[in-house]
């Protein structure tokens, strides 16, 4: 059995990491929700937004569609303010085509957004 000691050691540092575990529950439940609104968008019919993913054929990945875990193991360093985003928009959700990015990157990213609008330059 664990001397006195070692639970007043485990007790000090929860204590000093509490913030830190509370951070990373949170982030958890965040990318839990990413990955069910992937998965919905994907794979239900009834979402409002099957149209523009499932339904022009984007799917996701073996490994993240068999588990949230999965997703979390390559994604779980979510930066803050960051939203999920497929590099090929015509693509499927897997670790090779999304990245965290923000809002206003992602916006550029998309159908019926040339390359250069994006940049910044009208297209003539």
């Amino acid at each position: 059995m664990p001397s006195y000691a070692f639970w007043d050691e485990l007790r000090f540092w929860a204590e000093a990491h509490r913030d830190l575990l509370a951070g990373h529950k949170k982030n958890k439940r965040a990318l839990y929700n990413t990955w069910h609104g992937m998965y919905y968008r994907c794979y239900n019919k009834n979402s409002r937004d099957y149209k523009n993913y499932g339904g022009r054929g984007i799917g996701i990945c073996r490994r993240w569609k068999e588990s949230f875990e999965n997703f979390y193991t390559d994604m779980w360093n979510k930066p803050v303010n960051t939203t999920l985003d497929r590099i090929d928009n015509d693509g499927d959700y897997s670790p090779e085509n999304c990245r965290w990015t923000t809002w206003t990157v992602q916006s550029r990213n998309r159908r019926g957004v040339s390359k250069n609008e994006g940049a910044g330059i009208a297209e003539v």
